[in-house]
């Protein structure tokens, strides 16, 4: 067990989901505007592809961080490994992570460990509690469609398809995904900064990042096709 490699690996999964989520939200987004729609169908089958990528992407990032397999890296399994290994976040070990990078013990060292929070068991679960309001959704109906729909073609009409895409609420797809990121860099700044959670929701602050990516596509069809 390594809780480096796991910590980094949980941001790799939750990221690559609330990137792929937002490019998502942000094309939707332009399309209920006539200027935009304008534009895009000017590559009107790349931006099919985008679409019908970025869905897929989704809903297979969505069901790996919330599977329920032993065997199977998610959100859950990674809590739980937290919990089960709660002296990685004593004092001992992040004063042994500090020092790795130094050849002498520094001057400052004492007094940062004195001003250090260090987790317990009862922090990973009041963590984990921020995300209980969407468990059981996103291992309901959104499991069902990455599972039915994505990850294995069992449901193929095309009516039965639509009624289940009518279930989806992309309001609860971000915060959820928010959710976990906050939880995320709360145990991040925990194992590595000593700084006490603060067990709120915090906003992803890259988000303007994706959003400027995909506006900058969109309008470089007006430049390239004028």
């Amino acid at each position: 067990m390594n809780l480096d490699i796991l910590i980094n690996r949980l941001r790799h999964e939750v990221e690559t989901a609330i990137r792929v989520f937002y490019a998502y939200a942000r094309v939707n987004q332009l399309l209920s505007e006539q200027q935009y729609v304008n534009l895009i169908n000017k590559n009107v089958h790349f931006w099919r592809i985008f679409l019908s990528s970025t869905q897929t992407k989704l809903f297979i990032a969505l069901g790996r961080l919330y599977d329920d397999s032993n065997d199977a890296f998610s959100f859950h399994g990674f809590m739980k490994t937290c919990r089960e290994n709660i002296t990685e976040f004593d004092r001992d070990n992040y004063e042994k992570r500090i020092l790795k990078d130094y050849t002498e013990r520094p001057a400052w060292l004492d007094d940062r460990l004195r001003d250090s929070y260090f987790a317990e068991v009862e922090d990973m679960n009041k963590l984990s509690k921020l995300a209980k309001p969407y468990n059981k959704i996103m291992k309901g109906l959104y499991k069902e469609i990455r599972s039915k729909v994505f990850a294995h073609a069992i449901h193929t009409d095309n009516t039965v398809i639509a009624n289940l895409f009518e279930g989806i609420n992309l309001e609860d797809i971000e915060n959820a995904l928010k959710t976990l990121w906050s939880i995320y860099n709360q145990i991040w700044h925990m194992y590595y900064n000593g700084r006490k959670p603060s067990f709120e929701i915090e906003e992803y602050h890259y988000k303007d990042e994706v959003d400027n990516c995909i506006n900058l596509a969109v309008m470089k069809e007006n430049i390239e096709k004028t």
